[in-house]
């Protein structure tokens, strides 16, 4: 699957326990989007890519590239497809400070 996303770091300059807890509950809804967008290539078990992406405020994302391959180039442009399937996430909770710099 995906190993990570990179929530830009201007995003996160210091998180609060609460902060963090949002910051985890965000990033747990855009996996769960992208994984439902995501066509899986045959003989995919066992890989992990490691994606980047720009992520506005808005909730819009940009830039989506491998940050890490899994070795399959097939498997690594299927996640990044996925993230442009999804092309946008809800806005960034403005409650959190872990989104305010």
């Amino acid at each position: 699957g995906i190993r990570r996303f990179d929530v830009p770091s201007f995003f996160l300059p210091f998180l609060t326990a609460a902060a963090d807890d949002a910051v985890n509950a965000y990033v747990q809804q855009m996996e769960m989007r992208i994984m439902a967008a995501w066509d899986l290539p045959k003989r995919s078990a066992g890989l992990t890519v490691a994606l980047r992406m720009n992520l506005e405020r808005s909730g819009r994302i940009s830039a989506v590239r491998v940050e890490q391959s899994s070795g399959n180039e097939h498997f690594d442009e299927s996640a990044v497809e996925a993230v442009r399937r999804v092309a946008e996430f809800p806005p960034v909770p403005h409650a959190s400070e872990s989104f305010d710099r």
